[in-house]
Order: structure tokens, then C-alpha cells, then sequence
């Protein structure tokens, strides 16, 4: 017979509990708060130690469930006082009206036991939020602080305005997603004065149509803008990853930055004009790495993209570049995407991402077995590509239309997934 595995009928073999409490705070730090307290009951050893986890985190889906509310009151007043927090996170799933006055309570509590990490996420607060926003804005030990607020009650056209102090000097990383439009004196002053150490920033925000954004930061290296005003200005000599999801059409980008090496380029079901492409390309042919969403690409008239492929710039850093659209046969942006690869001299991995819906699938697989695209030398770099395509024409077209074009095919590594 084979050996046993030993049973943990004793104290001395229950090897979890004998971690000490340094550890077990920190793996309880990762449970949501109700099942760290519901650890109370396994031993004696466990009875205590949930409450000194540095971590305070709520999840309230059950509009109903009024008394998960309440135990938020109840942790914080059994909890051992003199033990530090180093992250809160509450989360709404419904609307909250009568606990505002909690809300804050609770935050000042975390405020008071030096918390550093904070995500909030409310849904339809109440119309007066200002008491919320000065105990959030107001923050020393702050260094990471996430805000979503979703379907804020206001007045109409009510924008999003700091409060007069604003004390978070330590934040790295910043997420900030709210029903209202925020001002541009707001965000200036947020970036400039009020986070001078910040290196990490997601905004997801409403701007006025006219309104000129401008992101200006010293020290930030990673900028998330999930939904893009119309017209941008990007001023961050440090920033070295952009990522962009306009909601409308930009009508105005310009990108000072030059440590810039990733960028993600998507939309979210808008088209993109060919004088925008074409703008954004020379200003980011320095980078290294490039996510572009082709499938909304709009062209008013097929002349117009001929002078759009003459202009492309020469990447010369491009070492991955990720493409989004729909791979059917002669089709304007297919063709755009071959020459786009003609002006990557040193692409090392390409990725293929068809969005093709399946409605379109039998009509690409009856129709032609190749793509007119014109010829061309280049890709001596590549060594690896990846597809998720649907068609099987589409994806054996576009790898033989690939291997006439490299010279080592047999040592391109290629993966195929389907979607």
C-alpha cells in the first residue's frame, strides 16, 4: 500500500494555523471582509485574527439585504483599533440614499488608520456628494485611490469640481470614472498641483463638444482615456504607455511625449475618419508596440485612401503591432493593413484579432480565396503571429499572403485560435 497523507487532527499538524499572525493577516487581506470574519469559527487560534486584517472590503448587490449595510458598523466596532488599514474597497451595486452619512464615517475611519489603497464604487449617490468628495480629496497617506460614480443625480450640465483642498500628494495611481463632466481647471489642478507624484491615470469622464483637454503631468507614465474628449493635448515628457477609447470623434490630437512606446487605439462603435488615422500615425511612428482598431475605419470614397497609404510614416521602433477589423476580400482596410506592415521594417510579433460577425462568414468563404493587395518587401524581422479569426479561407489567405513576404517563414512561429 502506498504511504498516507497525514491527518491534521492536531494543533501541531494544522500547518495553516501555526503560520503566524503577520502571515494569516496578509492572506485574509485578499477574502472579502465577511469571509475573513467568518474564519472565526474554525479554532480558537482563528477566533481573533480577522480582526487585525489591514484590509476593510464590502460588496453590497442585494438591494434588499439591508443588513449588510449595517455590518459594516458592527466590524469596525469589534475591530482591534490600534491595527492599521492598508486598503478599503466598498462596492454598490444599487442605489444608495439614507447611507451617506455612513459612507463617510467609514471612509474617515480608514482615513484615521493610514489606509493607502481605496476603491469606491457607487451607483446613483445622491445629489449631494460634496461631504463624500472632501473626505476622499483629502488624503495624506493616499497612493491609490479608484472612483466610479455612476448615474450621479444632479442638475443638468453640473460639472465635476474638485473641492477647495485637496491633499494627495503621495498618489501613484489614479482612476476616476463619473457620470458628470469634469472642468479643465479641475483636472489641471488635479494634475498639477494637487498629485505631483502621479504615474498612472484612467479618466472616464463627459467633456462640453468645443472643450480643449489637456492631460499635463510631470511624472506620469501610463495614461488610460476611456472615453476621449474631442479635442486632446497630451503633455507628459515621462509618459510611457497610452491607451485610447474615443466615444466620439476626435477632432483635435496632439501628443507631446516622447518616452512614449505602447499605444491601444480602439473605439467603441464610432467611425474613425481617414484624416485622423493618418495624423495619428506620424505622431506615434516612434513607438515600440501598437494596438490600432481598424474596424470602424470610415473612407468616403475609395480614392481617398491611396494618398492616406503614400503618406505612412516608417516605424522604425515597431516591434509588436496588434490589429482589430474585419478581414473580407478587397476591402479598403485590409489593403491599408498590408501597408501598414510595409512600413514596420523591424516587427518582430504581429497579432490578428477578425471581428467578423458570423452572419458574413459564408459569404467570405465563397468569395475569393485571395486579397488583391499590391506586393511588397519587408518583414525580415518577424518571428511571431498570432490569428483568432473565424473563416479558415481568411486565415490560410492571410498566412500564405504572409509567407511570400518573409524570408525565413519556416522559422516564424505562428498560433492560431479561433474565436
Amino acid at each position: 500500500m502506498g504511504d498516507r497523507l497525514p491527518h491534521l487532527d492536531t494543533p501541531s499538524e494544522d500547518f495553516l494555523s501555526n503560520l503566524p499572525d503577520a502571515l494569516l493577516h496578509h492572506i485574509l487581506s485578499f477574502l472579502p471582509t465577511c469571509d475573513s470574519v467568518r474564519t472565526s469559527v474554525l479554532s480558537r487560534r482563528w477566533r481573533r485574527i480577522w480582526s487585525s486584517v489591514p484590509a476593510m472590503d464590502f460588496h453590497f448587490s442585494d438591494p434588499t439585504n439591508w443588513g449588510a449595510l449595517s455590518s459594516v458598523g458592527r466590524f469596525v466596532a469589534a475591530r482591534d483599533n490600534s491595527c492599521s488599514i492598508s486598503r478599503l474597497r466598498l462596492i454598490f451595486d444599487y442605489v444608495l440614499f439614507s447611507y451617506e452619512t455612513c459612507l463617510c464615517e467609514w471612509i474617515d475611519y480608514a482615513k484615521s488608520h493610514d489606509a493607502q489603497d481605496v476603491t469606491l464604487r457607487i451607483s446613483n449617490p445622491r445629489r449631494d456628494y460634496t461631504s463624500l468628495l472632501v473626505a476622499l480629496f483629502n488624503w495624506p497617506s493616499l497612493t491609490a485611490l479608484d472612483l466610479k460614480m455612476q448615474g450621479c443625480v444632479v442638475s443638468v450640465g453640473r460639472a465635476f469640481n474638485l473641492p477647495e483642498c485637496v491633499t494627495l500628494s503621495n498618489v501613484k495611481t489614479l482612476s476616476l470614472s463619473i457620470f458628470n463632466e469634469i472642468s479643465q481647471e479641475s483636472l489641471s489642478r488635479l494634475l498639477l498641483s494637487c498629485c505631483p507624484a502621479l504615474e498612472e491615470l484612467t479618466l472616464a469622464s463627459r467633456y462640453q463638444t468645443n472643450d480643449f483637454i489637456e492631460i499635463a503631468a510631470p511624472n506620469l507614465l501610463r495614461l488610460n482615456l476611456l472615453h476621449a474628449p474631442f479635442k486632446i493635448r497630451i503633455t507628459c515628457q515621462k509618459l510611457e504607455s497610452l491607451t485610447l477609447k474615443p466615444y466620439f470623434h476626435v477632432q483635435h490630437l496632439n501628443i507631446e511625449a516622447p518616452s512614449l512606446a505602447s499605444v491601444r487605439l480602439h473605439n467603441q462603435g464610432q467611425c474613425f475618419h481617414l484624416w485622423y488615422v493618418g495624423a495619428l500615425l506620424h505622431t506615434l511612428c516612434n513607438v515600440t508596440a501598437l494596438t490600432i482598431d481598424l474596424r470602424y475605419l470610415w473612407f468616403a470614397h475609395r480614392l481617398r485612401i491611396m494618398p492616406l497609404i503614400e503618406s505612412f510614416p516608417i516605424f522604425h521602433k515597431l516591434l509588436k503591432l496588434e490589429v482589430h477589423l474585419v478581414l473580407c476580400p478587397k476591402d479598403d482596410r485590409v489593403e491599408m493593413l498590408f501597408s501598414l506592415l510595409q512600413h514596420t521594417p523591424k516587427l518582430h510579433a504581429l497579432t490578428l484579432i477578425d471581428r467578423q460577425e458570423d452572419t458574413y462568414l459564408k459569404l467570405f468563404d465563397e468569395g475569393s480565396d485571395s486579397f488583391d493587395i499590391v506586393p511588397f518587401k519587408g518583414l525580415d524581422h518577424l518571428k511571431r503571429v498570432s490569428l483568432s479569426i473565424n473563416s479558415k479561407s481568411s486565415w490560410s489567405t492571410i498566412l500564405k499572403m504572409l509567407s511570400e513576404r518573409v524570408r525565413a517563414w519556416d522559422e516564424v512561429a505562428v498560433m492560431y485560435k479561433s474565436l
